[in-house]
């Protein structure tokens, strides 16, 4: 049998290593696949905090502002209305407590004055519920808390999206009467003490294409002190017609009537005596408020849809008060009540486009037209309890006019990097270099390579990566082979 020269047979074990050294560097540089994988579960948040709002709802961009959405049906029933149970988790939103249905104080982070909630926007499915929502922006009228399904907080200049005024903004979002629900009925009724007693009552169903919905809530107590009783009441209907799959509108008309006395503010001294005393026990005041809304959404072509909604709000709102207050022990002189009347009257168009583009882009664009007419007069009489004045003190025309344009862009970001570092070590047993290691060592030990990445979170605008190798090389003499190894970690995003 003839047996290969030592020397061929070395030269030939040292090629087939050196080929093969050369491609194991060759599939390092490739790039490396990542896995990927989806998993579908239940939801376990903890549903005392609230949710994140939506990137884009009903053509206002709320991606990137310090927004949340608490949904009502994860809390406990709220009876009377009581805002601080409707609030609870809401962080930065303070309420300051009044027994008076027709007064709302609310601040955001203790920033102004919460008297009537002046510097806080309140809405009702997009339409501004301030008396008057640029001159006068005070609350005289909430919804009841069954009507709403969500809150919407948005917080600080973001909420421009909503209109001009500085403060944060709270859109109580109503239940839409879709067609598809079928019918139901529901009746609750509370009683408690110091003669309170509440009831909402609702019908909902569909005929064909069109939900509907009619609501009816009561709401009257006696109040701890004298002058301290409520009377509420209020009706709602509301529509839904799905025009196709890509379009519906939404009628809504409501009516809201309250009727409450004014007890008055106790010193503290006062307080810790009788907490029952009263100290205006003639002070009135009366909420009358009717609105009416449409609304629509429409999926034009080409990635474009439409929101728009056009509103008309009337309130009157009557007040009897006294000059002064009453204390134990004194008797105040020239006593006359004054009566307070102010008519608001405000009409509003909200036109908003969105257009989708690209992975994960939206552009917003639109305008917000506002017209308002709220006439004030006052007269007084020297009857403590009359129900009306006979001598005018003054009278005020007021209007407002509002137009506004906007355009607002969602163009995320999403960006990746990764590094990898091998170290070289290179060992030889001789002094001298034999042709086998300066073959072996001839291979690449530096090589970059451009892996390429794409987050598995919403479709990022621009993604890149940076990747840097040194594959491990290590050439040793050991009777006639040269073992080339090389490693990589791997990138992650």
């Amino acid at each position: 049998m003839n047996a290969l020269p030592p020397s061929l047979l070395t030269a030939a074990v040292v090629f087939a290593l050196s080929w093969c050294g050369q491609a194991a560097a060759e599939d390092a540089s490739k790039p490396l696949p990542l896995d990927h994988a989806e998993a579908d579960g239940p939801d376990h948040r903890d549903t005392r905090f609230a949710q994140v709002a939506k990137a884009v709802q009903n053509g206002q961009v709320l991606a990137g502002k310090k927004s949340t959405e608490v949904p009502l049906t994860e809390q406990p029933a709220i009876a009377n209305n009581e805002l601080r149970q409707m609030f609870a988790r809401l962080p930065g939103l303070l309420l300051s407590e009044q027994q008076i249905p027709s007064h709302f104080n609310v601040n955001y982070r203790g920033l102004g004055d919460p008297h009537e909630s002046e510097f806080v926007m309140f809405f009702e499915d997009g339409v501004p519920l301030a008396s008057g929502w640029l001159g006068d922006p005070t609350m005289d009228y909430l919804p009841p808390a069954e009507r709403v399904e969500r809150v919407q907080f948005v917080r600080g200049g973001s909420s421009l999206l909503y209109g001009p005024q500085p403060g944060p903004a709270v859109n109580l979002v109503t239940r839409d009467p879709l067609p598809e629900a079928g019918f139901s009925a529901r009746s609750r009724h509370i009683g408690g003490g110091d003669g309170l007693y509440a009831t909402y009552n609702e019908v909902s169903g569909s005929a064909g294409d069109v939900g509907y919905r009619v609501e009816v809530d009561h709401r009257a107590f006696d109040g701890t002190r004298f002058n301290a009783d409520a009377d509420v009441d209020g009706a709602a209907i509301a529509l839904f017609w799905r025009e196709s799959d890509h379009a519906h509108w939404r009628l809504d008309l409501n009516h809201y009537a309250s009727e409450s006395g004014e007890p008055g503010r106790l010193p503290t001294p006062q307080y810790l005596s009788d907490p029952t005393l009263t100290t205006t026990p003639y002070n009135r005041i009366a909420i009358e408020r009717q609105s009416l809304a449409l609304g629509t959404h429409r999926e034009l072509a080409d990635g474009y849809a439409l929101d728009a909604k056009l509103w008309h709000t009337r309130l009157d709102r009557d007040s009897r008060r006294v000059n002064a207050v009453f204390l134990p022990g004194q008797l105040p002189a020239n006593l006359r009540s004054n009566f307070d009347h102010q008519d608001f009257r405000s009409s509003g168009l909200d036109a908003r486009i969105t257009h989708d583009f690209g992975s994960n882009h939206t552009l917003t664009f639109g305008a917000t037209a506002y017209t308002e007419r709220s006439p004030r007069w006052q007269r007084s009489n020297t009857l403590l309890e009359a129900d009306a004045g006979n001598v005018l003190r003054y009278a005020q025309k007021r209007s407002t006019d509002y137009l506004a344009a906007f355009a607002e862009s969602v163009f995320p970001l999403t960006a990746g990097a990764s590094s990898r570092h091998c170290a070289w070590n290179r060992s030889r047993s001789t002094s001298t270099k034999p042709a086998s290691h300066r073959r072996c060592c001839a291979t690449p030990l530096m090589r970059a390579s451009s892996i390429s990445c794409r987050s598995q979170e919403s479709a990022p605008a621009m993604t890149f990566q940076i990747s840097t190798c040194r594959p491990t090389a290590t050439c040793r003499r050991v009777i006639g082979r040269c073992a080339t190894t090389t490693s990589a970690t791997r990138p992650r995003t």
